[in-house]
Order: structure tokens, then C-alpha cells, then sequence
């Protein structure tokens, strides 16, 4: 009875293992959670996109798909879900996680972006800016880098050229 007993037991736990890795007996695979994230985010539910690449750059870390699924949700944490601390911490785990990522000057950018737009906090944008100058002064983001920089903090109707072009479209309304 005790040799059946622990027996059923061992049988109950491997398939608990087993459904646990599994969705309905069916692994679900890395694409299969990129697309399942993709079409939450063409369908306008970014917490879900968010949640789901999140899931698939944690499940799948060693994926071509994992820096993107990670900027993916990082760029949604900001952008569709006003969240700008939790932007900014998974900009930087991409950034430490996948240092040699296409996204990581981005994500580097973006966190300067973050807090020089959305927190405010000019220390710590100024702080990533001159890190993202330094690790990739040649990048097609370094001038909008140095931009940010000059015009940090600024009232946008000072900054010359934005307020050109808003007397502009102010004159062509009326």
C-alpha cells in the first residue's frame, strides 16, 4: 500500500511538472507568445502585449526575440501605459541583460528620454545622455542626444525652431 501510495504520488507531481510547462498539455513556443503579444498590441491591449512579452523575454532569454519582446513592453510601459518608472527599469535590464542588442542604444536613449520628459529629473537624463554619447557617439540617435541636452528643462515655446513652426501652424489656422 505504502509502495502504491508513492507511487500515485510521483505520477501526480511529474504531471503537475509537466502540465506547469505546458498550456493544455501544448508547450507553447517563443513565437507563439510573440505573436500572441503581437496581436494584443494591434488590438490596442497594450497591458496584455506588455504582460506577454515580458513573459516571453523571462520564459526564452537566450531568443533572438528576447531584447525586442523587452523593449517592446518597455516602450509600452511608457508610452500606451504611463508608467515611467517600470519603463525605465526594463530599459535598463535590456540594457544590462543585452548589452550588444540593436535596442540597447535605444533603450539607453529612451531612458535619458524618460527622465528628462516624463519624471523630470534632469540629473539623472543629463547622467544617460553622456553615457549614450560615450558608448555610441556615431549612433543616428547622438544628435537627438546632444539636442535633448542643449534644450533640457526648456519652456518648448523657447526652443527656436519648435516655436517657428508653432507660430506657423498657429497663422495657417486662423
Amino acid at each position: 500500500m505504502k509502495r502504491f501510495l508513492s507511487y500515485g504520488l510521483g505520477v501526480i507531481f511529474l504531471a503537475g511538472l509537466v502540465f506547469t510547462s505546458t498550456e493544455c498539455g501544448k508547450r507553447v513556443t517563443e513565437k507563439q507568445l510573440y505573436d500572441k503579444a503581437d496581436t494584443y498590441e494591434r488590438d490596442e491591449q497594450f497591458a496584455k502585449a506588455a504582460e506577454v512579452y515580458l513573459s516571453l523575454s523571462k520564459r526564452f532569454p537566450n531568443s533572438p526575440k528576447a531584447p525586442e519582446a523587452l523593449f517592446k513592453a518597455a516602450v509600452m510601459y511608457a508610452n500606451n501605459l504611463k508608467k515611467s518608472n517600470e519603463a525605465i527599469q526594463l530599459h535598463e535590464r535590456l540594457i544590462k541583460t543585452y548589452p550588444k542588442s540593436e535596442f540597447a542604444p535605444q533603450s539607453l536613449f529612451l531612458v535619458g528620454f524618460i527622465y528628462a520628459n516624463d519624471v523630470k529629473n534632469y540629473s539623472k537624463a543629463k547622467k544617460y545622455y553622456d553615457e549614450f554619447l560615450k558608448k555610441y557617439p556615431s549612433h543616428e540617435l547622438a544628435t537627438s542626444v546632444q539636442w535633448e541636452l542643449k534644450n533640457m528643462g526648456k519652456d518648448i515655446n523657447s526652443v527656436q525652431f519648435l516655436k517657428m513652426e508653432h507660430d506657423s501652424v498657429k497663422t495657417q489656422s486662423k
